[in-house]
């Protein structure tokens, strides 16, 4: 028992690390996106952080009980209720995650439709729960009581029972297609992921290059004068035309300038053909329109929510490798554990529970890319922990 504790010491700290990062976490996670207006993409976080709060509340208290008490007869129902909900808040977060990537697609590919709306949204994670049951349910036959034997420096053996591949179907082909079954679908839903993100991320960087080059930057000095017009279109809300015409001599390949004695007005407004020129603007300002600005904001913000919602997945799909890998070299050579120095056991340990990181970890991604959360949090924290400085 002592070997086995000794062995299982990094796991614990690991395991545990993990547990007081996602509860806390995924809690805020939960409390703060909710307070917040509906979209989409909330909605999927809020979902997300809900499935790893189950995990970090359940299923990673009970994988530390079975780690310390590994010597003892685990409870059969406790080891397939919490390996049925493992997979299955598993499963819903792979499912949920495919569900944000195929919307991110769908604004880059078609953006002039409609997103999905938050009505979609709801119904398509309630369905991602409900197939993630469908594809869990197996583990609750599967699993058990498992026995095996570790040997001893001695020439003698110790004999353990543990939460794993229940011994009366351990020789059968169940579990086996179960595992096939979940690493199959998980690589092509993988391999979906990558590719959609793949392709909105050369999407990304080709609009934000013809942007640039359609909207070239202005350098200005004092030497002339400059007239700047812009159309824009009221359907579309796009810049279509910016004509810039120069009140004295213009050269082809000389730098728009303004004068410094000429102060920022409007000369004329044409209402009904949505037409705006500028006779002249302040020295130093840039001449940008205000629908080009807030284009560029709800780019940004777009990219932003993109690039945060492309880590969470980068995460899930990188914290199931070691335990996928594991799991394989499991079924190919069955004595591949028990051989193991204490050493080698330890970190089996610690990657075969890999998967538990993208539950924990989750909320420190929100908190480094999203400022409005960490405000949130600040102000959540300074009401906690300050309370009692008003009493």
């Amino acid at each position: 028992a002592n070997i086995l504790r000794t062995a299982a010491i990094p796991t614990i700290v690991y395991v545990s690390v993990l547990l007081c990062v996602g509860i806390p976490g995924n809690a805020l996670v939960a409390y703060v996106y909710t307070s917040w207006r509906r979209s989409p993409s909330r909605l999927v976080i809020i979902a997300l952080a809900v499935f790893d709060l189950v995990n970090c509340l359940f299923t990673i208290p009970t994988e530390i009980y079975f780690i310390l008490n590994i010597y003892l007869d685990p409870n059969p129902i406790l080891c397939k209720v919490t390996r049925f909900f493992t997979f299955s808040m598993n499963n819903a977060s792979s499912f949920v995650l495919l569900f944000i990537a195929v919307d991110r697609f769908k604004r880059i590919y078609k953006p002039l439709k409609p997103p999905f709306s938050n009505r979609i949204t709801k119904t398509m994670i309630g369905i991602s729960f409900a197939v993630a049951f469908i594809f869990s349910w197996p583990s609750l036959l599967i699993y058990g009581r498992q026995t095996f034997n570790i040997p001893l420096s001695n020439d003698t053996c110790i004999r353990v029972r543990t939460c794993l591949i229940d011994d009366d179907v351990k020789t059968s082909i169940y579990p086996l297609l179960f595992n096939i079954i979940l690493t199959a679908g998980t690589i092509l839903i993988d391999i979906i992921m990558i590719s959609v993100y793949a392709y909105i991320g050369s999407r990304s960087i080709k609009a934000i290059r013809e942007t640039n080059r359609f909207f070239p930057k202005f350098a200005f000095n004092t030497n002339d004068t400059m007239d700047f017009s812009v159309e824009y279109s009221q359907e579309a809300h796009d810049p279509i035309i910016v004509n810039r015409k120069h009140s004295q001599n213009y050269k082809k390949n000389s730098t728009a300038t303004l004068s410094n004695d000429i102060h920022s007005k409007f000369d004329s407004l044409d209402r009904k053909g949505s037409t705006v020129t500028i006779i002249s603007t302040k020295r130093g300002h840039s001449a940008k329109s205000s629908i080009q600005k807030a284009d560029r904001k709800g780019r940004r913000q777009m990219l932003k929510s993109t690039f945060m919602l492309f880590l969470v997945t980068v995460l899930f799909i990188g914290s199931f490798i070691p335990y996928c890998a594991l799991v394989f070299i499991r079924y190919s050579r069955p004595t591949y554990y028990p051989e193991l120095s204490s050493a080698g056991k330890a970190t089996y340990n610690v990657f075969l529970r890999s998967y538990m990181m993208s539950s924990a970890l989750n909320p420190v991604i929100y908190s480094f890319l999203s400022s409005k959360f960490r405000k949130q949090c600040h102000r959540i924290g300074r009401k906690i922990f300050c309370f009692g400085q008003y009493q």
